[in-house]
This record gives structure tokens, C-alpha cells and sequence, in this order.
């Protein structure tokens, strides 16, 4: 499925996509799978992007395709219930226009970086359902004192 996406033909068509009046791809959803897939690196050339999520990708593999940070309209990244391995991606403090982050319901693991404290625009970080380590830095807390956070997991015994 993933692998298949060619921009060059008309993504508007199809998927769960919202293009804007001059046909860029604004918003995308891709949901509930059970393929073996990445992230594709095509998704960092959609350069109106605002939003795009991936949920329930049970066997997603890889990481967060790096050149995503030139997608500078992108306000929301989602990627919940995928499996997501590894530790959370420094270069997304390097993305001003974030306002949500919900990375919640994967497998990461690490600290949370420090590089989020320097989002200026981040109203919500989701991370919870991870195997992250350490607290939040006491920057991040003071430079982003209006985020809602959602960090506590339960886990039933």
C-alpha cells in the first residue's frame, strides 16, 4: 500500500486526504492496517501538509522520515497504536509550526528531548503508552508552561 503512493499521480483521490483549492495535499489519514509498511519519505515533499497521522499500523517498521522538518505549514504529527520503535526524533524541535504531538501507543523509548522546549507554538504532547525514561527537563517545563501534557500510563495486573 504505502510503498505503492506516487505523488506524481492524483493524490487527491482516495486515502483519507484533504487537498486545498490549488490541489495540495493538506491533511492526511491512514488507518487501521495490518500491512508491514514505513512511513514514506514522499510524505516530506507534500509541502502544504498541516496534519498527518498514521493510526493503527500494528507492523510499522523504521523511523520518522528526517525530511519531514521542510514541511514548514505542519501543525500536527500523529502516529498512535503503530508500533513505533526507537527513541523520539530530536529534529522534530527543530519544526516552529508544531502545535500537537501525539506519539502515544508505540513502543519508544529514551528520554524526551530537551529540543521540545523550543516549540513555541506546541499546545499538546501525547506520549503516553511508551517506554520512555527520565523526567521532563526543567527548560521544557518553564518554556512551555501552557502545554497540556498526557504522560500517565495504567497497566492492569
Amino acid at each position: 500500500m504505502m510503498s505503492a503512493w506516487n505523488l506524481a499521480a492524483d493524490c487527491c483521490r482516495g486515502w483519507a486526504i484533504t487537498c486545498n483549492s490549488d490541489g495540495r495535499v493538506t491533511y492526511f489519514l491512514a488507518f487501521n492496517s495490518n500491512q508491514s509498511f514505513q512511513i514514506p519519505p514522499a510524505i516530506g515533499k507534500l509541502d502544504y501538509l498541516q496534519s498527518f497521522t498514521f493510526l493503527g499500523f500494528p507492523h510499522l517498521t523504521g523511523t520518522i522520515p528526517r525530511n519531514i522538518v521542510r514541511l514548514r505549514y505542519l501543525e500536527t504529527i500523529s502516529i498512535n497504536e503503530c508500533n513505533l520503535n526507537g527513541s523520539i526524533p530530536t529534529f522534530l524541535g527543530e519544526m516552529k509550526s508544531l502545535k500537537r504531538i501525539y506519539l502515544d501507543s508505540n513502543n519508544l523509548s529514551g528520554p524526551i528531548p530537551r529540543a521540545f522546549g523550543h516549540l513555541p507554538n506546541l499546545t499538546e504532547l501525547n506520549l503516553s503508552v511508551n517506554k520512555l525514561t527520565g523526567g521532563i527537563h526543567r527548560n521544557f517545563v518553564l518554556q512551555v508552561y501552557s502545554v497540556h501534557f498526557y504522560f500517565v500510563t495504567f497497566q492492569m495486573k
